[in-house]
Formats: structure tokens, C-alpha cells, sequence
């Protein structure tokens, strides 16, 4: 009896083996797609100094100045603030440096998807505003 105990306990044991890296791995797909939405926000052009160097760029944006000087001047023409403000959001989040803290893709797909809607009613507001002006 003892001896199927044992060997239970073993496959027990490496089915947690199994879901541990398979968690680990998840984190590590959430942090690398953080990376590629940062890549998006950034351009090819600040992109091409390297990862540290994109890291250190996270805080800038927290600033309005910040955001102009590191955030590619497409995206930041081309999105309305609030939308911005939950992309970068979610972007610090997924690429936060303790995988404990990073967002499930559930989280990462909500927030974008969300970001999405804000944008979609900044567009209709300002063709809305600028249909009535005409």
C-alpha cells in the first residue's frame, strides 16, 4: 500500500511541477506581450535604444511632457488622453518586474478592450463637434 502512496505523492508532485510552469510561463507571455504594447506606444525609433532603456522611459510617462517626449507623436495624435492613460496603464502593469503582480490576459484583453470603447466615443464626440460647427 505504502508503495502506491508513493508513487501517487510523485505524480502529485509533478502535476504542481507542471502548473507552476506553466503559471510561470503565462506571467512571462504577459510580460513579453507588456513589452510589445510598450514597443506600440514608443515607435520604432525609441524601440530601437533597447529594453533597458524602455524600462527606464516608464516613468516618464506619468507626466503630460513625459508622455510627449517618450510616446510615438502618432499615437499620441491619433488617441484621445483617457484611452492613452488606460493603455499605459495596463502596459506598466504587465511589465511590472514581480510576475505576482502582473494581470491575467483576461485583465490585459478587459482593459484594451475598454480603452477601445473610450477611444471609439472620443472619435464619435469629435465627429459629432465637428459636424455641428460646419
Amino acid at each position: 500500500m505504502s508503495i502506491f502512496m508513493e508513487e501517487i505523492e510523485k505524480c502529485e508532485a509533478k502535476e504542481e511541477g507542471a502548473k507552476s510552469w506553466k503559471m510561470t510561463k503565462l506571467e512571462d507571455d504577459v510580460y513579453n506581450f507588456g513589452f510589445i504594447l510598450l514597443e506600440s506606444l514608443v515607435g520604432p525609433i525609441v524601440t530601437g535604444k533597447g529594453e533597458t532603456f524602455l524600462l527606464n522611459e516608464m516613468a516618464s510617462f506619468g507626466s503630460q511632457d513625459g508622455r510627449k517626449r517618450i510616446v510615438d507623436p502618432i499615437v499620441l495624435t491619433s488617441c484621445s488622453q483617457e484611452s492613452l492613460s488606460i493603455v499605459i496603464a495596463i502596459t506598466n502593469k504587465c511589465i511590472s518586474p514581480e510576475s505576482s503582480s502582473r494581470p491575467s490576459f483576461e485583465d490585459v484583453l478587459w482593459n484594451l478592450q475598454y480603452a477601445a470603447q473610450v477611444q471609439a466615443t472620443a472619435d464619435a464626440d469629435q465627429k459629432s463637434d465637428s459636424a455641428s460647427q460646419s
